[in-house]
C-alpha cells in the first residue's frame, strides 16, 4: 500500500513541475511575441503540441528543454524559476530556491496582461519615456492604495 502513495506522489509532484515548465514556456513565448505555431515550427513541432506543454498536460524531456532555451534566448535553468523544491532528493545545492513558493497561479508576473505590459513597456526605444511611464505607473500604485487605506478606515467607522 505505501508503495502506491510514493508512486502516487511523485506523479502529483512531477505534474507541478510540469506546469511551471510549461507557464515558463508560454511567458516567455508571449514576451517575445511569438505564436504557439512559430514556437512549434522552430522546434520541429505542432502548435498542439505546444500547447499540451504550456497547459502541463504533457511533460517536457531534458533535451526539448535545451530546444526551447535555445530558441527563446534563455538558460535551461529559466525554467526551473518558480520551483521551491525539483524532488525530494535533490541535493540542496541544485535546487532553485530554499524558501516557500506562492502557488503558480497567484503569481501576477505569469498572466497574460503583465507578459504584455512588460513586452509594450520593452517595445519604448526612448530611455526617458520609459522612465516617465515608469514613475507614473509607480504614482498610479501609491495612489491607489492610498484610496484602499481610505476606504478601508471610512467601512471600519461604519
Amino acid at each position: 500500500m505505501a508503495g502506491s502513495t510514493d508512486a502516487r506522489k511523485t506523479k502529483d509532484s512531477a505534474g507541478n513541475r510540469d506546469k511551471v515548465f510549461g507557464s515558463r514556456l508560454r511567458q516567455r513565448r508571449m514576451f517575445l511575441g511569438y505564436s504557439q505555431q512559430v514556437l512549434g515550427e522552430s522546434v520541429g513541432m505542432t502548435f498542439q503540441q505546444i500547447q499540451k506543454y504550456e497547459h502541463g498536460t504533457n511533460k517536457i524531456s531534458a533535451s526539448r528543454l535545451v530546444d526551447f532555451s535555445r530558441v527563446l534566448g534563455v538558460p535551461v535553468s529559466y525554467f526551473y524559476a518558480g520551483l521551491g523544491d525539483i524532488g525530494e532528493k535533490t541535493p540542496k545545492a541544485l535546487m532553485v530556491s530554499d524558501v516557500a513558493q506562492t502557488p503558480l497561479e497567484d503569481d501576477p508576473i505569469l498572466k497574460k496582461e503583465s507578459t504584455q505590459l512588460l513586452k509594450y513597456y520593452y517595445e519604448i526605444k526612448d530611455e526617458q519615456l520609459r522612465k516617465s511611464v515608469q514613475k507614473l505607473v509607480r504614482q498610479m500604485s501609491e495612489q491607489g492604495e492610498k484610496i484602499a487605506k481610505v476606504t478601508k478606515a471610512s467601512k471600519a467607522k461604519k
